[in-house]
């Protein structure tokens, strides 16, 4: 249907719409060179673990930090946080300097 300039855009908006991977629901995960990738915004990502998202999160704080505080940095739920550094504290790749706060092990 045209708009007042005359110009019809349904079909470009249609194309739009359909987003790059027609048929693929909005989040699919799948692997791409055997690492998990996912598509967000018609774009490919390589989907990062929590686990791994707070420890990068923490390393550039550079300081003990709360999984509060990490997940309002990340936008995710402070439980999820708070998961992940229980994962990474049994890894051994975390401690917590005092109580309620974490920081990643030196190299």
């Amino acid at each position: 249907m045209p708009f007042a300039g005359g110009k019809d855009t349904s079909s470009r908006r249609s194309r739009e719409s359909r987003g790059i991977f027609p048929g693929l629901p909005e989040k699919a995960i799948f692997e791409v060179c055997g690492e998990p990738c996912r598509i967000v915004n018609n774009k490919l990502e390589r989907s990062i673990s929590m686990e791994e998202q707070v420890l990068k999160a923490m390393k550039e704080a550079g300081k003990p930090v709360r999984p509060g505080d990490i997940a309002k940095v990340l936008g995710v739920d402070s439980k999820e946080v708070s998961k992940a550094c229980a994962e990474l504290k049994k890894a051994g790749k975390i401690y917590s300097p005092k109580r309620c706060y974490y920081e990643p092990v030196a190299e």
